[in-house]
């Protein structure tokens, strides 16, 4: 495992993993409901929510909130 070396540092393995899998649980959930299970080629946005909702909890409230300005920049 990988654990941070400074404020700056990288993102411990544990928890990107925990993102993947997260984003993945959400995934399967949207394709229940929806009907559909192949692979969508464009991004879905919950998912990304939910990454960037993981993130503001792991680093900080402040991060967070700037993902997502950035995200509604970007829309």
């Amino acid at each position: 495992m990988v654990h941070f070396t400074s404020l700056s540092g990288t993102v411990s393995d544990t928890t990107s993993t925990s993102l993947m899998q997260k984003t993945r649980q959400v995934t399967d959930i949207h394709q229940t409901v929806t009907g559909s299970r192949f692979e969508v080629s464009k991004p879905e946005i919950f998912p990304l929510m939910e990454i960037l909702v993981q993130i503001s909890v792991s680093f900080g409230m402040r991060l967070g909130r700037d993902a997502m300005f950035l995200l509604i920049l970007l829309e």
